[in-house]
């Protein structure tokens, strides 16, 4: 199972697992960021076809993946770290961490 996991616990982890993820400090969105720098509807995650698409909606301070802002839709993997604002996540995927570091509880 994929997972959007906080740095800093930030926000508590989220299941990547509809086709469509909303993330924005409006309190409509899936993953509600209440940063000031955050757009109401910042960005989305898309699950298309196995891959992992995401899109920044047009958001005033921008998306970031491993660094560098995207403009549009961007395909993201595994480990990317993702930031919005002040806020980090990267993409996890629970089992694969839970055999590296003997964690089961979160798997």
């Amino acid at each position: 199972m994929l997972k959007l996991q906080f740095k800093n616990n930030a926000h508590p982890e989220v299941a990547v697992n509809e086709m469509r993820l909303t993330i924005g400090r409006d309190k409509a969105n899936q993953v509600a960021l209440e940063q000031a720098g955050i757009s109401g509807f910042h960005a989305e995650i898309h699950n298309e076809d196995g891959k992992l698409l995401l899109v920044d909606l047009g958001s005033t301070n921008g998306t970031l993946v491993n660094g560098t802002r995207i403009q549009g839709r961007r395909e993201i993997k595994l480990w990317d770290t993702i930031q919005i604002d002040t806020v980090e996540f990267e993409i996890v995927d629970c089992v694969f961490h839970a055999i590296v570091t003997g964690d089961f509880a979160k798997a």
